[in-house]
C-alpha cells in the first residue's frame, strides 16, 4: 500500500533519475488524493522565466495499491489521464484480452477506432521491413469467432474515451495485460508468416 508518504518518494526518486528534472522540488500543496492514487505534482526550486518543459505535466500518478506511476504527457487532460490510469491504461503497451462480446456490431466498431495494428515482417533483398499495418474488419471478426482473443503489443495512450466508452456502455468485456514484447521498435502485433 502507498501512502502520501511512499508517494512522496517515488516522485523524489522519479526527479533523481531525471536529469531535466535535477532542480526539482516536490509541490507539497498541490497534491491530488483520489480514491486509488495519488498525483504528485513538482516544480522548480529556483523558477526562471527562461526554463519552460514542453511535453509532460510536471508531476507524476502513483498508485496506492502498488509502486506503479505514470508521468502524463500534455496531449490529455489531468483528469483522463487520472481516468485511463484508474482503468488499467499507464502509458506502456497491452494485449487487449477480449473474453465476453455483449454487442457485437458495437465492438466491431469500436476495435476499428482502437486502430488495433500487426507487424509482419517483409524482406527485400538483404532488408528487413517492419511496417505497422492496421486490422482489417474480416480479421478482427475471425478473431471474435473464437474467446477470449487477443491483440497483443497495442498502444492505447491516446484511447482513453474509447475504453471509457466501452465500460460505460459495456461494449465488450475485456482485461488489459502489459505485453510481453522485448522488442520496443515493433508496434503491433508479431505475425509470422
Amino acid at each position: 500500500m502507498t501512502d502520501l508518504e511512499g508517494a512522496i518518494l517515488i516522485t523524489k526518486s522519479f526527479l533523481q533519475k531525471n536529469k531535466a528534472y535535477q532542480d526539482y522540488i516536490i509541490d507539497l500543496d498541490n497534491i491530488l488524493e483520489k480514491d486509488t492514487l495519488w498525483y504528485v505534482p513538482f516544480k522548480e526550486s529556483n523558477p526562471t522565466s527562461n526554463s519552460i518543459l514542453a511535453g509532460a505535466y510536471n508531476g507524476i500518478i502513483v498508485d496506492k495499491n502498488s509502486t506503479d506511476y505514470l508521468q502524463p504527457g500534455s496531449g490529455l487532460s489531468l483528469e483522463k489521464w487520472i481516468y485511463g490510469f484508474k482503468i488499467g491504461l499507464r502509458g506502456e503497451r497491452y494485449d487487449l484480452c477480449i473474453e465476453k462480446v455483449n454487442d457485437y456490431r458495437a465492438t466491431l466498431e469500436m476495435l476499428d477506432k482502437l486502430e488495433l495494428t500487426y507487424v509482419k515482417i517483409e524482406i527485400e533483398g538483404k532488408t528487413e521491413w517492419k511496417i505497422p499495418k492496421n486490422f482489417k474488419r474480416r480479421e478482427i471478426k475471425r478473431r471474435l469467432d473464437k474467446l477470449p482473443c487477443i491483440f497483443k503489443n497495442q498502444d492505447f495512450t491516446f484511447s482513453i474515451d474509447k475504453f471509457k466508452q466501452i465500460r460505460n456502455e459495456r461494449i465488450f468485456e475485456y482485461k488489459l495485460l502489459r505485453t510481453e514484447n522485448t522488442d520496443s521498435k515493433i508496434l503491433g502485433e508479431l505475425i509470422s508468416n
